[in-house]
């Protein structure tokens, strides 16, 4: 996995070939980050930003997206009394660094099985 810079979108194309699902090294050398308790391997460095150091991507699902704000405005969860298209275009907008947005997660996941990922529950 490289990680260069962000990248938010999967893209029309799929996923071959997308920067963040390349092959990289490991920084880590030796066995002092997997044991040290405070090290980016514990317990404590599981929030998303800590996975991420560890290797691990996240994908938010654009359809998920839609689907929340739909939800949200239609339970007047709307301060700003956004569209349902202003309210997804802004929570899309406002990922995680590093998080990938994909048109669905049905077809992403075929798209990394097909380049040679498994899918574990």
């Amino acid at each position: 996995m490289v990680q260069d810079q962000p990248c938010h979108q999967a893209g029309q194309h799929g996923l071959r070939g997308h920067r963040q699902i390349l092959p990289r090294r490991s920084v880590y050398q030796g066995a002092g980050p997997f044991v040290s308790a405070d090290g980016p391997f514990s317990p404590r460095a599981n929030s998303v930003q800590g996975l991420q150091r560890r290797g691990a991507m996240f994908l938010a699902c654009h359809n998920a997206v839609w689907e929340l704000c739909e939800r949200l405005i239609a339970t007047n969860v709307n301060p700003d009394h956004l569209s349902t298209e202003a309210m997804c275009a802004e929570l899309s907008n406002h990922l995680i660094p590093g998080v990938i947005l994909t048109p669905g997660a049905v077809g992403t996941l075929v798209e990394l099985e097909t380049a040679g990922f498994a899918y574990a529950r």
